[in-house]
């Protein structure tokens, strides 16, 4: 069972600067409301950028210790008033250990506090609930207890009722960089790492490549641009990889999909793909889906997943991919490629990048990335839809096969690639948005300092659906939908 924390980064720092201070000698807590996503196999609580959190004053207290703290019973009966107004399903108590520099852990008056509020949650305050049913929503409650220190940080789920109280939390935070608190953080040198890692050493801290063998990667596309970027993935690293793509393989993908034969003609992209990565990488954990990502059945597919990539060449789906990064708080890079033929040849890519809660998403960048017309074909309703036609912003494209060439796939794939380590690791300004064009020789490229946007507030998607989890349907494309290339949107209004 896969059990995450993920806050935003702009959450994460407010508690933090609240908890670790300078000359702090005593404990103090805090509260923040979130949402928990629960899949068959995987666990996912969901702190979103706009969370509601409650930074506690000193006069709050009705004890205080360097080792504990107590809060009045007003002010603990006033969050739960509030609590029960929402319609959050999980409430985080967070306390620090300001004693404890680069790790920490729960005490043992930590576990006698979290089940006695967790039994108080259960007794009295989910009963409330439930007779309270004009005030507030009946729905079951998750405890979350998190401890944290100037250094490091850990969580855990409460539950009194089961035969093991606590389970504990890898904490993930998204924001310009990745930071992870993971529960098994058992790294200690760079031998740790397998051999076949070991050129990573010098560029790769040791906490890092082990946080890679822990992640799993939703990758949606294995064509010609998402077979490399799997194997590219199994090279860095990655413990756990889950492909969706319901093509199956024809004489025309040949020319780009890596390490296709004549023999696979006819079979599904996905487990060609299995089959070779499984030989080049037999500890990977692979699990694939040849099915479209918008289907029902793979929505659990977001809950489980710590990074989203797409390798893909169509819109509708693009759009599809941005809203469930953003309400499943997983930072989504995505990559594209387009061959132009008239009125010359042409070699385009491109690279967005998506950190929900930090960066604007696709809807809301600023860079016109999205063809619209094609999103409101595939989703509008049928009345929106003629509306829209009729005023003239839908226009009419004629379908055509899409020309491709492998070295591009190669190309978008190692600027993808490098943005994501670079995301791991901190080198640099994230990349959320670039542009290679080859005839004009044109790279434009704007990053997380040079062009710093950030979620809007009126976007149907950062402003709807952050955060949200399973707790709202994703928007899924009206039947007969017919996917269209765009990187052309792009490049006419970078």
């Amino acid at each position: 069972m896969k059990t995450v924390i993920r806050f935003s980064e702009k959450v994460w720092s407010r508690i933090r600067d609240h908890h670790i201070q300078p000359g702090k000698r005593c404990e103090t807590l805090s509260y923040v409301f979130a949402r928990t996503t629960k899949a068959y196999d995987s666990t996912t609580i969901l702190v979103a950028h706009d969370a509601p959190v409650l930074l506690l004053d000193e006069d709050c207290f009705e004890k205080r210790s360097a080792s504990s703290v107590r809060l009045k019973k007003a002010v603990l009966d006033q969050i739960l008033f509030q609590f029960a107004g929402t319609d959050f399903n999980t409430l985080i108590n967070i306390h620090d250990h300001w004693f404890d520099s680069e790790n920490t852990a729960f005490s043992r008056i930590d576990d006698t506090d979290d089940q006695r509020f967790d039994q108080y949650l259960r007794d009295r305050f989910e009963p409330m609930l439930r007779e309270q049913s004009s005030f507030s929503v009946d729905r079951p409650i998750f405890n979350v207890s998190t401890v944290i220190c100037d250094g490091g940080a850990s969580a855990r789920l409460v539950d009194t009722r089961k035969s093991e109280v606590f389970q504990p939390l890898d904490i993930q935070i998204i924001g310009d960089r990745f930071q992870c608190f993971p529960v098994s953080a058992s790294w200690s040198s760079a031998e740790d790492a397998p051999e076949w890692l070991n050129r990573h050493r010098d560029f790769i801290e040791p906490k890092q490549q082990h946080w890679l063998g822990l992640s799993e990667v939703l990758l949606v596309g294995a064509g010609g641009l998402g077979a490399i970027l799997a194997e590219s993935l199994a090279r860095l690293g990655i413990g756990a990889l889950t492909i969706v793509d319901p093509d199956l393989l024809d004489d025309s993908n040949l020319n780009r999909f890596q390490g296709g034969c004549p023999s696979d003609i006819g079979q599904q992209k996905v487990r060609i793909l299995a089959r070779r990565l499984k030989a080049m990488f037999p500890e990977l954990k692979l699990s694939i889906h040849a099915l479209p990502i918008q289907d029902e059945v793979l929505e659990d597919v977001f809950s489980r997943a710590d990074f989203l990539i797409g390798g893909l060449d169509d819109d509708v789906t693009r759009y599809y991919l941005n809203a469930a990064s953003v309400q499943y708080m997983l930072p989504y890079f995505d990559g594209g490629v387009s061959v132009e033929t008239r009125p010359k040849v042409d070699f385009r890519s491109r690279l967005s990048v998506v950190l929900p809660g930090t960066s604007a998403c696709l809807q809301c960048s600023g860079v016109d990335v999205l063809n619209w017309p094609a999103i409101d074909e595939a989703y509008a309703h049928p009345a929106t839809l003629s509306i829209k036609q009729s005023a003239g912003y839908v226009l009419d494209r004629p379908e055509m096969a899409a020309p491709s060439v492998y070295g591009l796939n190669m190309a978008c794939s190692a600027a993808l690639m490098q943005e994501f380590t670079n995301y791991l690791c901190g080198w640099g300004p994230v990349t959320t948005n670039s542009l290679t064009e080859w005839r004009a020789n044109r790279h434009d490229r704007v990053d997380r300092e040079t062009y710093p946007s950030w979620p809007a507030e009126n976007c149907p998607t950062c402003g709807f659906r952050s955060g949200l989890g399973s707790e709202e349907p994703l928007p899924r494309p009206l039947p007969q939908s017919e996917p269209a290339p765009s990187i052309e949107n792009l490049l006419n209004n970078f």
